[in-house]
């Protein structure tokens, strides 16, 4: 049986309502219209749809609790990855990363920068590693599938985990310390605190990297 335009529109429209996310979408679409293809029958109907449906994944049910499946795997391989890059930290040859880091932070402070001069400079840093994930989540969403049937399922896990940083950062922020807190501490404490709470976003912004590679290579396969 081939289908003509109409027909696969048809198919297309019907997929589309049972599946939440791109990656489904299209192994179900394609998966059914292969199957039908090699149906001797020549009439469409779509009654053969959600045989192959039925037979081949389970029901619409089965589909979606696959769905809620893989969200939930993402969300939890994204905190395994969290605890992996933190571990990694303190390996080869990531702490060389971080050695720099560190001595970078302690030519600021032995040197000619005033307390005022390197409290901006970690702030900046640290707003900068707070949007670079909402950033990278808006760029995939809403660019680079803009013309995508259905979301792909990583976005979901991108935009939580990126709002957690942001809400976590903000949330620790003002439930420790207030501005005339921070400001009236000793420099050499507050240049410490700071460059502490820049150093584990970073971590966090480099998991997240990570999960953003893999899901570009979740959406191209």
């Amino acid at each position: 049986m081939i289908l003509n335009e109409l027909q696969k529109q048809e198919l297309a429209d019907y997929v589309k309502s049972i599946t939440r996310y791109m990656e489904t979408y299209d192994e179900v679409y394609d998966h059914v219209l292969s199957a039908l293809e090699q149906e001797p029958q020549a009439t469409f109907q779509m009654s053969l749809v959600k045989d192959v449906i039925n037979c081949d994944f389970g029901g619409e049910k089965q589909i979606r609790q696959e769905e809620e499946n893989t969200r939930l795997a993402l969300y939890g391989g994204f905190s395994q990855m969290l605890k992996l890059e933190l571990l990694n930290t303190f390996k080869y040859p990531a702490v060389v990363n971080n050695l720099a880091l560190l001595g970078l932070g302690l030519i600021f402070y032995f040197g000619n920068a005033n307390s005022q001069t390197i409290v901006s400079i970690i702030i900046a840093g640290t707003l900068i590693i707070l949007l670079i994930p909402l950033l990278l989540f808006v760029y995939k969403s809403y660019f680079l599938e803009r013309q995508q049937a259905k979301p792909s399922v990583s976005n979901y896990a991108l935009r939580y985990n990126a709002l957690f940083g942001l809400n976590t950062a903000t949330c620790v922020f003002y439930g420790s310390f207030s501005w005339d807190v921070l400001t009236s501490l000793e420099p050499v404490i507050l240049v410490a605190i700071l460059w502490v709470t820049y150093f584990f976003l970073s971590v966090f912004l480099r998991a997240y990297l990570k999960m953003y590679k893999s899901a570009l290579r979740l959406t191209l396969h």
